[in-house]
């Protein structure tokens, strides 16, 4: 079998049994890897030969080459390229018998894995802990998830839910809603002001931005808007938009978030925030735009932004050669020529 067909065939079976999200994350890594096979393997052994005694030099040199090609800057980048290695090689012994004891034989895998850290360390890599965004199957989760517990419960049942959850969920899923849209910084969304709101014309100002609501959320606002102010007719409340209904104290973040829990198993704002990081991103708004608006810092933009750029530019031969072709057929010279 090729070393094209073997990766193909990972690539597939990743697709079929863990989901697009995983193959973005490991399969496309693959590809580089085979990209340094094809480079670097001699050419009188065969790639089943070159995998089967890779040594810890070979196996480094390959992460060293995807974050040198790809410019990486953030080690959590890295940590999922050398994952996928990982994943790649248990896959091959599985179903070809390469075996190789750098990820078969448990002395050999910590050896290899002390040996990248060293490695990390020394390319310079940014290695403060970064959050994968939502994957689209899990926005989409909580999207109807949050929509459930804003549409479902009646007016009466959402002022009563201070001690059964209603309430908390309530608030929680039109906080996340705003988070998925405008990827808002959970300190600036304390921040927004009830005269921030603008029910009328269906706009919020953040950081002094003034945006638009969606058809949807725009309505789940306005109904918000009323049973607020019946909250704040009842309670010396702060003219904050978000209120608590069992204090006037700040939501705490694991209050905010309280219904992630179901779709990522944490109540972490940071993955919910990336997706809509990414969403900017990749329609164009300038990085500097993006943290000035969300209150993210650079770091966080430029791990998304790696990110992208990642997804956009490792591609298997197939997927090169098509794109390639596409931008020189619609050149100038193309035509003239």
């Amino acid at each position: 079998m090729s070393l094209q067909s073997m990766v193909d065939n990972f690539v597939d079976n990743q697709k079929r049994e863990k989901g697009t999200r995983t193959y973005e994350t490991y399969g496309r890594k693959i590809y580089v890897f085979q990209e340094y096979i094809e480079q670097n393997k001699v050419d009188d052994i065969t790639h089943e030969t070159f995998l089967y005694r890779a040594r810890m030099e070979d196996i480094l040199s390959s992460v060293k080459y995807y974050v040198q090609t790809y410019d990486i800057k953030y080690k959590s980048t890295a940590d999922s390229f050398f994952a996928a290695l990982s994943v790649f090689f248990n896959y091959i012994q599985e179903n070809h018998g390469i075996k190789n004891d750098y990820f078969a034989v448990n002395d050999k895998i910590k050896e290899l894995k002390d040996a990248y850290a060293k490695l990390a360390e020394e390319l310079g890599l940014n290695d403060k802990e970064q959050a994968l965004p939502l994957t689209d199957v899990e926005y989409t989760q909580l999207v109807q998830l949050c929509n459930e517990k804003i549409d479902g419960p009646t007016d009466e049942e959402v002022l009563r839910g201070k001690n059964n959850g209603v309430y908390t969920s309530y608030i929680s899923s039109i906080v996340i809603k705003f988070v998925l849209l405008f990827g808002t910084r959970n300190r600036e969304l304390s921040e927004i002001m009830v005269d921030d709101y603008n029910r009328e014309l269906n706009k919020i100002t953040i950081r002094k931005y003034s945006v638009h609501l969606p058809d949807g959320l725009a309505k789940q606002m306005k109904r918000y808007a009323i049973i607020r102010d019946i909250i704040a007719s009842s309670k010396n409340v702060t003219g904050r938009l978000f209120v608590d209904i069992s204090s006037n104290q700040q939501w705490e973040n694991a209050k905010m978030y309280s219904i992630l829990r179901s779709i990522t198993q944490n109540t972490k704002a940071t993955s919910v925030a990336k997706y809509a990081i990414v969403q900017m991103l990749k329609n164009g708004l300038p990085s500097n735009l993006v943290m000035d608006f969300t209150g993210y810092s650079k770091s966080v933009c430029g791990h998304c932004q790696e990110l992208i750029d990642e997804e956009n530019g490792i591609l298997n031969m197939s997927e090169k050669n098509r794109r390639l072709d596409t931008v020189i057929r619609q050149s100038r010279a193309f035509d003239d020529l």
